[in-house]
């Protein structure tokens, strides 16, 4: 699911009191990954489908010349349990309604203008390709949803459904919340997927932007990083 996560642009598109700027709120993106019922999905919509914590899933061939799966490495592993520990679907309705409430508390107290208030309704757009998807989209909306109940958002939060075949045009443009992402890759090379999020024309996540930022990549796997 690509996000809209910025703050600027969620302002523009909301109204006196329906709020968008909360989807800038870390807490509230991740509450949301945690609120969705992965596995139900997988087996309701795509049937032989296994739920997946990251982009790279068990298809993938991270060393062609002994068929390593790059989920079979330590460095597959490792980046999925520091975000989701021992889980194996990502799925804690719990997790998802304290992230929420601590969200929630972290806009009520700040200062900026455009930040979302207690007596503020949430409403996020959700654009679709096509009608085919909308029983597929409604299930992760409904899980959303869910995860609001016994939160400060209960009855003040929903995700509306806009089908469009300019779906990533909206979405890459800013002028809307939500979108279902689509990405490529080979089996046997799986290193070009990064790109749909590293290189500046393929990201359809707005207000994600990578290129301010550095990393350190341990390559010989010794502990060492070289420069």
């Amino acid at each position: 699911i690509a996000l809209n996560s910025s703050f600027d642009k969620l302002k523009e598109r909301q109204s006196t009191g329906v709020n968008k700027t909360i989807l800038s709120n870390a807490k509230f993106r991740q509450a949301l990954s945690w609120a969705l019922d992965r596995k139900t999905f997988v087996q309701t919509e795509t049937a032989g489908s296994t739920p997946a914590l990251g982009v790279i899933n068990d298809m993938y061939v991270a060393a062609e010349a002994t068929g390593t799966l790059y989920r079979d490495t330590d460095a597959g592993k490792r980046v999925i349990t520091d975000i989701y520990g021992d889980s194996k679907d990502g799925f804690n309705l719990a997790k998802a309604k304290q992230l929420i409430t601590e969200a929630c508390t972290e806009e009520a107290a700040s200062t900026k203008e455009g930040h979302w208030t207690s007596t503020d309704k949430v409403s996020l757009e959700f654009v679709v390709y096509n009608e085919d998807w909308r029983t597929a989209i409604q299930n992760h909306i409904d899980d959303f949803v869910a995860a609001t109940a016994g939160t400060p958002l209960e009855g003040k939060f929903e995700v509306t459904m806009t089908v469009t075949e300019k779906n990533q045009d909206a979405i890459t443009a800013g002028n809307a919340e939500l979108c279902m992402d689509i990405w490529g890759g080979a089996q046997m090379n799986p290193y070009g997927i990064p790109d749909t999020w590293i290189k500046a024309d393929n990201r359809t996540c707005y207000g994600y932007n990578p290129d301010a930022e550095t990393i350190e990549i341990d390559v010989n796997g010794d502990g060492k990083i070289s420069t």
